[in-house]
């Protein structure tokens, strides 16, 4: 089958958590009816060090200890999180090329969507909120301002 969608080449950046889904059936479901070539993210947060920082009378060997535990519980999440990805796309017959990369979220997404070309990046998440009147910038308006790809932000 042909591409009949707009775009060709699709990156989704997913968490695997419950409001990303929308945006990973969607992706999905695009790649397996349109022909999009698909991409599909997940980028372990390497940038875990401020956890260290919570209890500056910690030992520094309880500090690593903590920030080691964080990112080997990403490591473990990350493992089922593949597997659900790859149990949805067969349900669909949906064909993708996974990464899996570490470092700060945003970057990433903005550097792999670079690398990749892609005409589109899909996002999950959940709504912004605002904070005494101010709305906080979100994963997609800090991905905006670092690219000039579409972005569709499903909540």
């Amino acid at each position: 089958m042909g591409n009949i969608f707009m775009f060709k080449h699709m990156l989704l950046a997913t968490d695997g958590s419950e409001s990303a889904k929308n945006a990973e059936d969607y992706a999905f479901y695009l790649n397996a009816n349109c022909g999009t070539e698909l991409t599909v993210l997940h980028v372990l947060d390497d940038k875990l060090c401020h956890y260290g920082k919570v209890d500056t009378l910690a030992p520094l060997e309880a500090r690593e200890s903590f920030i080691s535990y964080v990112l080997e519980e990403q490591k473990e999440a990350s493992k089922e999180i593949v597997k659900m990805l790859e149990d949805k796309a067969k349900a669909i017959n949906a064909k993708f090329a996974l990464k899996i990369e570490s470092g700060e979220p945003v970057d990433i997404v903005a550097l792999v969507a670079s690398q990749e070309k892609v005409d589109l990046i899909i996002l999950g998440g959940q709504r912004s909120e605002r904070t005494r009147g101010f709305r906080g910038l979100s994963f997609a308006d800090k991905l905006s301002a670092q690219t000039d790809h579409k972005i569709i932000k499903m909540i």
